[in-house]
């Protein structure tokens, strides 16, 4: 039996609460919202239930945003707000502010110099061993093979 995470859970809760945004949830969304719902894998039918019983009623973003504890799920919710956003032809103010709160939580909860060093050491440990792998090949080659690779790549 499937049991998707709480924070994964969450992330939909959130997805709802986005659609209602504009305090107005019209059958069309309500429609594509069961849809994700019933056609995902992760979630358990309780979850299924849940959520789906959960559509009818306007939620709060800043309610549930601090349950959504995994950083994939809430960059997954911002990933996907502005398809939710639009989906009725208009983007307001006030989902603008939602998406930024998303935005500015999420990003504060990163370690971007981290992931900058992480990223650079990578970089660093991936040119050292494209440089030690042409250096063994350089130097398995013959004599004349040094030379004549030399000038190919003079001219």
């Amino acid at each position: 039996m499937n049991q998707a995470s709480e924070s994964y859970v969450a992330m939909f809760h959130g997805a709802i609460a986005l659609a209602w945004h504009d305090s107005i949830l019209a059958q069309q969304e309500q429609q594509q919202l069961h849809t994700l719902i019933e056609k995902n894998i992760k979630l358990s039918s309780q979850q299924k239930q849940e959520l789906a019983a959960g559509i009818t009623q306007p939620l709060s973003l800043t309610d549930i945003w601090s349950r959504i504890t995994d950083p994939l799920d809430r960059a997954h919710l911002i990933n996907i707000s502005m398809l939710i956003f639009w989906n009725d032809g208009d983007y307001c103010d006030h989902e603008e502010r939602a998406y930024d709160f998303m935005y500015e939580q999420h990003h504060e909860t990163l370690d971007i110099a981290g992931l900058r060093a992480e990223i650079a050491s990578m970089a660093n440990e991936s040119r050292a061993r494209i440089e030690r792998e042409e250096s063994d090949r350089y130097y398995a080659m013959s004599i004349p093979a040094r030379i004549l690779a030399y000038v190919e790549e003079l001219i």
